[in-house]
């Protein structure tokens, strides 16, 4: 009998989501982002950077996240979230979903609040990584999860490029420029790794190939090693008693 996957459990994301709704490649990003760490998200505190329509938040919740505090942009995007929350019946003490840029709502929280960041497709949409990286260890953060596009070269490098941030795929006009577009930065793999060492966190690579992937047809750049999913533990924390 075929395992249940998040598609399975929670249709309802099939039609809220405004990026790619193909449910493989929602299942597959489950299993690598939530179901990797079930263990790490149990009874923590979590926030949700780019929530989106709350998918990664509610997935947190229910792997047993004491508390998820979900950060979008866009407003339409956080009333998604809102009604899917309602939907599945979360409780309202459970949750907090915010509209804002997300640094500077990070910025805003209190020292010592967060357990667990997750950066769920949104660190290839910012320039603010090390900023992000730094606030997440000031919050006492001992794992960030980070699934991200990645540049291929070589070298501890970000790659600068242009978005339209009419989709809501895209980066909003954090700078307020009224361009049309924002600029953002994807790095690559040794840059990534560089970021997190410099903010105290090590890294370890979920391995794709052993994601229960028979048709990589809607995760072409998983498979070509285009997107990477980490998590980083934080070195100067002890791992929490069982």
């Amino acid at each position: 009998m075929r395992t249940q996957d998040f598609c399975d459990l929670y249709p309802r994301f099939l039609e809220t989501s405004e990026t790619v709704p193909a449910r493989s490649r929602l299942d597959a990003r489950w299993r690598a982002t939530i179901g990797w760490n079930e263990a790490i998200l149990a009874g923590r505190r979590v926030v949700d950077l780019g929530c989106h329509d709350g998918r990664w938040s509610f997935a947190a919740f229910k792997a047993g996240a004491a508390h998820v505090t979900g950060i979008e942009a866009r407003p339409h995007l956080i009333r998604k979230a809102e009604q899917n929350f309602g939907h599945y019946g979360v409780p309202a003490n459970s949750y907090r979903l915010i509209t804002g840029d997300a640094i500077e709502v990070l910025r805003g929280f209190k020292a010592g609040s967060i357990d667990v960041v997750l950066c769920l497709g949104f660190f290839y949409h910012t320039l603010e990584h090390m900023r992000l990286l730094l606030e997440a260890r000031r919050l006492g953060a001992e794992y960030v999860i980070v699934d991200t596009s990645i540049s291929p070269v070589p070298e501890p490098i970000v790659a600068l490029a242009f978005e339209a941030v009419d989709d809501p795929r895209h980066a909003v006009d954090y700078g307020g420029t009224g361009a049309g577009k924002a600029l953002v930065g994807a790095p690559s793999k040794s840059g990534l790794l560089a970021m997190l060492d410099y903010a105290g966190y090590e890294a370890e690579f979920f391995d794709w190939q052993s994601n229960r992937v028979d048709d990589w047809s809607d995760l072409p750049d998983y498979a070509a090693g285009l997107r990477v999913t980490v998590r980083a533990k934080r070195r100067d924390i002890a791992p929490r008693k069982a």
